[in-house]
């Protein structure tokens, strides 16, 4: 199995583990003990917290140069928006 594969199913696993989490403590527990919760309760808290949580995201969105796979379907969006555009379609 190559690295992208195990990052693949590292990161389904991690979102699968986190939803299971948070539904069974919500469902014993309440609200108050959601994922939710915690992570709000913890930008009033400590607001270091938020811009922490927004480098991390920024980390893992921020736009890459292209591979193979994010040019196929830059390609594909850009094509069905210019097609779009020529029948009269707003994008």
């Amino acid at each position: 199995m190559n690295k992208a594969a195990m990052t693949k199913i590292f990161i389904l696993v991690t979102v699968i583990v986190i939803a299971v989490w948070d539904v069974y403590v919500i469902s014993t527990a309440g609200f108050e003990t959601s994922i939710s919760h915690v992570m709000i309760e913890w930008s009033y808290k400590y607001p270091i917290f938020t811009f922490l949580m927004g480098v991390v995201m920024g980390h893992l969105f921020w736009r890459m140069g292209d591979s193979r796979a994010t040019k196929k379907i830059s390609d594909f969006v850009h094509d069905s928006s210019e097609n779009s555009n020529k029948t009269g379609d707003k994008p």
